[in-house]
């Protein structure tokens, strides 16, 4: 994530729904191979009514489950893929 869209989402008020990368590490993408968005990342911010949409061509879905147990569903293809931490996978 560069500066630049850490500086803009502050300004809109979004606030993240998936965890941040770490070191350029970001493993919360689409994995599942028969999807048409495999490998693409969910867009990251909670977008609640009021709130400027998401950006072209970026995927929404679910985000869900208790903490430390969330799960994305893709929007595409309706598979759950858990959300992991990037800092401790790059560790």
């Amino acid at each position: 994530m560069n500066d630049l869209s850490k500086i803009s989402s502050r300004d809109l008020g979004l606030e993240r729904r998936l965890p941040l990368p770490f070191e350029g590490v970001d493993v919360n993408f689409r994995r599942n191979p028969q999807c048409s968005g495999l490998g693409l990342s969910p867009d990251p911010y909670k977008r609640p009514l009021g709130s400027p949409a998401a950006p072209p061509g970026e995927i929404r879905g679910v985000v869900a489950g208790s903490r430390h147990s969330e799960f994305f569903t893709c929007s595409t293809c309706s598979t759950n893929h858990r959300l992991k931490n990037n800092k401790a996978i790059t560790e």
